[in-house]
């Protein structure tokens, strides 16, 4: 897989002073694999990352954040430091699992802040030498706590509340250009983000000028292997639509989507017997509705298919899968 050698192909001459020494600043030893160089080099205000798990999207959006913080950003012009900059997660959980270790480094990840930038519990936030502040926010903090201005970029790290975010977009201040980084693995299926920015994006042919979107799987992530594939893919069904957006990222529509295996279903299937088909009618003198077997109506939308009968006697909920609620889909009640 196609790495950059560096971060600072076309960097200036004092960015590249700064990497003369990636101890003092380890974000400049950071080398982007292609799509996150293309992501880092993009130049539209929302920049979506509809990846795979594990291909790499977490941690270069958090590469972006520190270099802006930074005032270093060998691509993008944000504002002269010191700025804020938020990172958003869906919940208090997911950022200390997700957004902490990626920019404080881990196991999996090097470390991208530099020395003596630590987490201030208290407020959430971590606070450069020049001033400038990455601030921590989670959607469970509610609209309310959203509520600012003048935050020249900001990072949703995977599915956040709408409330949350229309918010955030409706404070895009006039004259002032508020950069979105939105990195997801889309296992909610067409959310928010497919509706506001991916199918926008691809109704103009991925041309968008305010729009950019990137998919990524994680057969083309340098991070992993195939067999460290097969293991983190064992869980889920192959066939399955929450595979796919795993495995190879995008967006899918999980209604309908089956949590068992294949093979299951099938065996499943064939141990049922054949339906009735019945007939439905309302009986005005009963003021009742009263059901008659009537197999001519196979295959037809007003049949009703009964895989067993009710028992008398015997109280039943009643419940009916619309589908998407239209005439073209099957209901099952």
């Amino acid at each position: 897989m196609t790495r950059c050698d560096t971060l600072w192909d076309n960097s200036s001459p004092e960015i590249r002073q700064y990497a003369q020494d990636v101890q003092t600043n380890p974000v400049l030893a950071f080398k982007p694999w292609s799509k996150q160089l293309a992501f880092l080099r993009a130049q539209q205000e929302t920049r979506l990352l509809a990846w795979s798990n594990r291909s790499g999207k977490t941690a270069v959006a958090a590469a972006e954040c520190v270099l802006a913080a930074q005032g270093i950003h060998p691509y993008q012009k944000y504002p002269k430091p010191p700025l804020t900059v938020w990172a958003v997660s869906s919940t208090l959980i997911q950022m200390r699992d997700s957004i902490i270790p990626t920019l404080e480094g881990d196991a999996s990840h090097p470390r991208l802040l530099p020395p003596g930038v630590e987490l201030n519990q208290q407020r959430s936030e971590y606070e450069f030498a020049n001033g400038s502040i990455i601030r921590l926010k989670s959607a469970e903090q509610g609209r309310e706590s959203f509520q600012g201005a003048g935050i020249p970029l900001i990072w949703l790290d995977e599915d956040i509340d709408p409330d949350v975010l229309k918010e955030i977009f409706i404070r895009i201040g006039a004259g002032f250009r508020r950069r979105i980084v939105w990195t997801l693995t889309a296992i909610n299926g067409l959310n928010y983000a497919y509706n506001v920015f991916y199918e926008p994006w691809r109704n103009a042919g991925g041309k968008h000028p305010k729009i950019y979107c990137s998919e990524a799987s994680m057969d083309e992530s340098p991070y992993l292997d195939k067999e460290e594939i097969d293991g983190l893919l064992r869980f889920y069904p192959p066939g399955s639509r929450e595979y796919r957006v795993r495995r190879y990222g995008g967006f899918a529509d999980m209604a309908g989507d089956s949590v068992f295996p294949e093979e299951t279903l099938v065996k499943l299937q064939e141990s049922c017997k054949p339906p009735d088909w019945l007939r439905l009618a309302f009986d005005e003198r009963k003021r009742a509705i009263t059901a008659t077997a009537d197999a001519t109506l196979q295959g037809q939308q007003r049949g009703v298919r009964v895989f067993e009968l009710p028992k008398p006697g015997h109280d039943y909920a009643i419940g009916i899968d619309v589908a998407e609620g239209s005439l073209s889909n099957e209901k099952d009640i």
